[in-house]
């Protein structure tokens, strides 16, 4: 088996990788601490899609569910703290309780997200689209750089979308 971690900062540096990720990444042989590092370091990678959609479903594809990483079919989730919805992956993610979340969603992935009973979830949407319920004093905060949003608020839930369109807004 290949060193995923010298492929990718291999690849890394070629999208500006910082220097830390480039000198760590390729000492790193377990897949599950490289699903981690994605998730600590999602903006970037969103951002620059690294690694690739095609790199994730070829050598993590077995994994990335235990992490909330999602790239094809269906899946349903409760109480997670990250969902990642990419490519045609379509689903389900209910947050109750005092629960928090971060949700992200790109390419062509569609999020169905019900937050009730004071839960607060935080959303990037970088294409792609999501439902939002927010009832029950939950709080939902979607940054917006150019998905489809629709939405349903009931109860005192309370749903902010935010726009924003420059590359540069997404940090």
């Amino acid at each position: 088996m290949k060193n995923l971690g010298k492929d990718l900062a291999k690849l890394g540096r070629k999208k500006g990788m910082c220097k830390e990720y480039l000198y760590k990444l390729p000492t790193i042989t377990d897949r599950k601490e490289l699903a981690e590092i994605f998730i600590r370091e999602i903006d970037f990678c969103l951002s620059n899609d690294f690694p690739s959609l095609d790199y994730i479903e070829t050598h993590f594809k077995d994994i990335t569910g235990d992490f909330g990483v999602f790239t094809v079919g269906q899946y349903s989730q409760v109480n997670k703290r990250h969902l990642v919805a990419l490519g045609t992956a379509t689903g389900s993610l209910r947050m109750d309780g005092f629960n928090v979340a971060e949700v992200f969603v790109r390419d062509q992935a569609y999020v169905n997200l019900s937050a009730s009973e004071n839960s607060f979830c935080m959303v990037d949407l970088y294409s792609g689209r999501i439902h939002v319920r927010a009832s029950q004093n939950a709080k939902v905060v979607v940054n917006d750089y150019g998905g489809r949003i629709s939405q349903e608020i009931s109860e005192n839930g309370l749903v902010k979308i935010i726009r924003k369109t420059k590359k540069s807004e997404q940090s």
